[in-house]
């Protein structure tokens, strides 16, 4: 039964997670805090009981060992490092309270470097949600990472079928395309090449910075074989005003298709 149900759990997981990022307050260098507080009692106890099944079927830690996430003295145990980089029980799986701590604290953080950089034994979807976690932190001694990751194999997907590590860190270079050329650079080679995967990643970057230098490539860039909804995010971007330095574009739509786009501080979870 819960095979069955595995598709529909995770969906309903991922909507109840991902629909209370829009309802918080802006915190210092995020737009959306990872706030579940809006959620109604009867929502609450159904999140629970799907997590919980989620996190059993998954071999995930338990949700009733997470009283280190609200102290800072307390040490990250290992294997909660460890689950968070594991497919199924990161991101959307974990807690909110262990997001929070996994993408601010400086031991975690650099656990994810140095799964990133040094870990041969991680897999390739596991260096990839490493290097997510780094760059939610927006945390700029990361940038020498992201900038090296993005030129480090071809853009492309998992095994597992998420995005690699050189597709994340092509568009998460966004933010720096209005000071650092070396980002431009990077960009502008992926656009120009033939791999669907590096067009795509580069022109979700330039998208995101929608600056005065992404929108004068985004013009003159040829989109024949580029799919559809990506074109439609060149042109939504476009019709846009340019984003000033230290914002980019995010989009985010109505449940009746309403438009809330708008320049924003690069959210942290999206």
């Amino acid at each position: 039964m819960l095979v069955t149900l595995r598709p529909v759990m995770r969906s309903l997981l991922l909507l109840l997670v991902t629909w209370p990022l829009l309802l918080g307050a802006q915190p210092p260098r995020f737009r959306f805090p990872l706030d579940d507080s809006g959620l109604s009692a009867d929502v609450r106890r159904a999140y629970d009981s799907v997590s919980i099944a989620l996190d059993i079927a998954h071999g995930c830690p338990s949700r009733a060992d997470t009283l280190w996430a609200a102290d800072q003295r307390m040490e990250i145990p290992r294997y909660w490092l460890e689950a968070s980089i594991k497919q199924d029980c990161s991101v959307a799986s974990l807690p909110n309270a262990v997001r929070r701590r996994l993408r601010d604290d400086s031991r975690s953080l650099r656990y994810y470097e140095q799964v990133v950089q040094h870990d041969s034994s991680a897999s390739e979807n596991a260096r990839a949600i490493a290097l997510q976690y780094l760059i939610w932190s927006a945390d700029a001694r990361y940038f020498s990472l992201i900038l090296h990751a993005a030129t480090e194999q071809e853009p492309g997907v998992t095994p597992v079928g998420d995005y690699n590590v050189t597709y994340r860190a092509i568009v998460a270079l966004a933010p720096y395309l209005s000071t650092s050329r070396a980002a431009r650079r990077v960009v502008e080679r992926a656009v120009n090449r033939s791999s669907h995967y590096a067009r795509t990643a580069g022109l979700n970057a330039l998208v995101s910075a929608n600056n005065a230098w992404s929108r004068r490539l985004l013009r003159r860039l040829p989109l024949a074989g580029i799919d559809d909804y990506t074109r439609r995010q060149v042109a939504r971007a476009l019709a846009h005003t340019p984003c000033p330095r230290g914002l980019v574009f995010v989009e985010w739509f109505g449940i009746e298709g309403q438009d809330y786009s708008k320049c924003e501080l690069p959210p942290d979870f999206r």
